[in-house]
């Protein structure tokens, strides 16, 4: 059991050192988020479920933003004047489907 609590928190540290976030406060909002009721913020409890859907949540937002950023990535330095009239849409599709190939048949 402490083997497993220490590789769970090496694997917070470290997205929170890759999110740039303090550790602790990334632990409290995914344990405690807080609420706005009315004009005042409430901390709200949440068992163990409720932690992991938020968690996998997070993660399925950060990876979508960041698959955007890539394919934003790749049409913008694909998108040169072409005559013949190719658009990166092309390039945009050819990822798309290379990816749900290989990566996202684990979902």
């Amino acid at each position: 059991k402490q083997w497993y609590q220490r590789r769970v928190h090496g694997f917070v540290t470290r997205a929170a050192n890759l999110l740039e976030i303090e550790v602790d406060w990334f632990v409290a909002t995914f344990m405690k988020p807080k609420l706005k009721v009315g004009k005042d913020f409430v901390k709200k409890g949440q068992n163990v479920d409720q932690v992991n859907f938020s968690v996998s949540a997070t993660s399925k937002s950060l990876f979508a933003r960041m698959f955007d950023w890539v394919v934003f990535l790749v049409n913008d330095s694909l998108d040169t004047p072409n005559p013949e009239g190719i658009s990166s849409v092309s390039w945009t599709s050819l990822v798309l489907r290379f990816l749900s190939s290989t990566c996202w048949s684990s979902f």
